[in-house]
């Protein structure tokens, strides 16, 4: 009886295992902004970014997915990225994306401009470790509706 108990049990923990690896917690587009703005250097942002960060992201989360404020958070985070920390192309490219954010009706949108602001960073704009989350990152971007 008790080598039954113990194989129902070691039963019950490998389904309870899988079960949690084949459902993966869909991300919104509040989180991946706050991931992304959490991957940038100290030395990548403005002198004022360190006092607002810790607001921004609460007023992010509270935004849910209130287009409206989600734009302003993200031009207010894009603003407060040093131009040298992006690549080169983007100080042409930076008028036509805000107007795009400012024009933007959808968090799908909102997404591929994200998308394409994190693209802008320079390789060392970035902590290492998000180097081993980008892939990650871009998977549950690419998931938003």
């Amino acid at each position: 009886m008790k080598r039954m108990s113990t194989a129902v049990i070691i039963a019950l923990a490998v389904s309870m295992a899988l079960a949690g690896l084949s459902c993966t917690k869909k991300s919104t587009f509040g989180e991946l902004l706050i991931e992304v703005g959490e991957s940038v250097l100290a030395e990548s942002q403005t002198d004022s970014w360190p006092q607002r960060k810790a607001g921004w992201a609460q007023d992010v989360r509270n935004a849910m997915n209130d287009v409206g404020v989600l734009k302003k958070l993200l031009i207010e985070f894009e603003t407060n990225i040093q131009y040298n920390a992006q690549k080169p192309y983007w100080r042409e490219r930076r008028e036509g994306w805000l107007q795009s954010v400012n024009d933007a009706g959808s968090i799908a949108q909102l997404r591929d401009l994200l998308k394409e602001l994190e693209n802008s960073f320079t390789f060392s704009t970035q902590s290492v470790e998000w180097q081993e989350k980008r892939s990650d990152w871009y998977h549950r971007i690419d998931a938003l509706e």
